[in-house]
């Protein structure tokens, strides 16, 4: 069978959803990815010089590959399709990529990242073959919001509340960074935190749930109205009111607005070696339902 390259316009965008799709239910049973993510990537790239299509003599989607900028960095997608596609074609699809990497190191060193499914062990190898090293790896954490859940317990002095549009974007963006404690990723700046956060198709204030003491806001967890499950994007308390029960009734109290707004189950992402914050989602009733794996490799100047 015949593969040809194209470019793609906006009208390719089902057809590579569903190829996504198609690939996240031959790793982990399900999807695991929205339209509007693409969308909203698609919007913010060039078309014409960051997606390549793989399509097969009948027309049909069977790879694709993109460039996404990402935090400063790159971002790989290689999706090929789980019956049709071969090894060959990731390789192709990922070696245009690196070309469009290179074109975009200018003065300085450029990184790009990919996200493996753990139980994919074909585009594993073809990365590696290609010169990205591993990384780490992330947890998706989820919990059944169909069973009983506990009422949260907020400590002394600590009270609750909803984000206010544009007036706490601010605070709240440096609460994150703190919650973080990043030692060694770039801390996002504040227009790439909004950019990444405050999107019209995702936003709600009314998912973004803040611990306060007094007029500070000590905690966050800031969750995101996707269409078929809550998810928490971001959360964390500040080092110093750490240990009094803030995380716990923050998270508690999101399962419960959740259910309210009829999702049948919540989730969030975490870094697998994060032992501390494993046992305490477990705590909570959330467990693992699948595991990435991070690669990387540094592009310098020609």
């Amino acid at each position: 069978m015949g593969i040809g390259f194209e470019r793609p316009s906006f009208q390719d965008m089902d057809h590579v959803f569903d190829l996504i799709t198609r690939s996240d239910i031959a790793e982990y049973g399900e999807p695991d990815f929205e339209l509007s993510d693409l969308q909203h990537e698609w919007e913010r790239m060039e078309l014409e010089q960051d997606i390549w299509l793989a399509k097969g003599a009948d027309a049909q989607v069977i790879g694709y590959g993109a460039v996404v900028p990402s935090f400063g960095e790159l971002r790989f997608d290689v999706y090929i399709d789980p019956e049709e596609g071969a090894p060959e074609l990731a390789v192709e699809l990922l070696q245009r990529c690196e070309i469009r990497a290179q074109q975009l190191v200018l003065s300085e060193e450029i990184a790009a990242h990919t996200a493996l499914a753990h139980v994919n062990q074909r585009d594993k190898e073809v990365f590696v073959g290609a010169g990205f090293d591993y990384v780490k790896s992330y947890y998706q954490m989820y919990i059944n919001l169909t069973e009983s859940l506990p009422q949260p317990q907020w400590p002394d002095g600590v009270g609750l509340r909803t984000a206010v549009p544009n007036e706490d974007d601010d605070a709240i963006y440096h609460t994150v960074q703190q919650a973080f404690e990043r030692e060694t990723e770039t801390e996002p700046t504040f227009e790439q935190w909004r950019d990444h956060m405050i999107r019209s198709d995702i936003y709600d204030p009314d998912l973004w749930f803040l611990a306060i003491s007094g007029d500070d806001i000590v905690g966050t967890c800031l969750g995101i109205k996707y269409e078929k499950e809550g998810w928490i994007r971001q959360f964390g308390v500040i080092p110093n009111w750490r240990g009094k029960g803030i995380a716990t009734a923050l998270l508690q109290h999101a399962f419960l607005v959740f259910r309210q707004r009829g999702y049948p189950r919540a989730g969030l992402g975490m870094d697998a070696d994060n032992e501390r914050a494993l046992h305490f989602y477990d705590r909570a009733g959330m467990k693992v339902l699948r595991q990435y794996d991070e690669y990387r490799k540094v592009y310098t100047p020609i």
